[in-house]
């Protein structure tokens, strides 16, 4: 049986913090988003580095529908975030949901798959 999915998200004094494992699913997505973009919103830091150890890729149709995701949790032209997929597998879908999301809403988004490489990019001026 695959693991619950659960997420914790952290201000770390430069960036907001987010860690990720189990099987993603809609609803958690959603609420995933929603609290991060709380916490950036509450601290005034809109860097965002993500550490996904998911067991298995987002479905195809969450993914398309990220645009929808990421409306609904108020994400904003402006954020930048880094997100470390150590599950190769599933860091495909995650560049699909940047490429498909990014003109949209005007971020700055890249996967990673280690996270001082990510870091360094997160904290880089633009």
């Amino acid at each position: 049986m695959p693991a619950e999915y659960e997420y914790s998200v952290e201000f770390a004094d430069t960036h907001v913090a987010v860690r990720v494992s189990g099987v993603p699913d809609r609803p958690s997505i959603e609420r995933l988003w929603k609290d991060i973009v709380s916490t950036c919103r509450e601290k005034n830091c809109f860097r965002v580095l993500g550490l996904s150890s998911t067991e298995r890729s987002i479905e195809l149709e969450h993914a398309m529908d990220y645009s929808t995701i990421f409306e609904q949790a108020g994400l904003l032209p402006g954020f930048r975030v880094a997100w470390v997929q150590f599950n190769p597998a599933a860091a495909v879908m995650i560049e699909l949901i940047i490429e498909t999301t990014r003109k949209r809403f005007n971020g700055e988004g890249k996967v990673f798959y280690d996270e001082a490489e990510a870091l360094q990019w997160l904290l880089e001026t633009t």
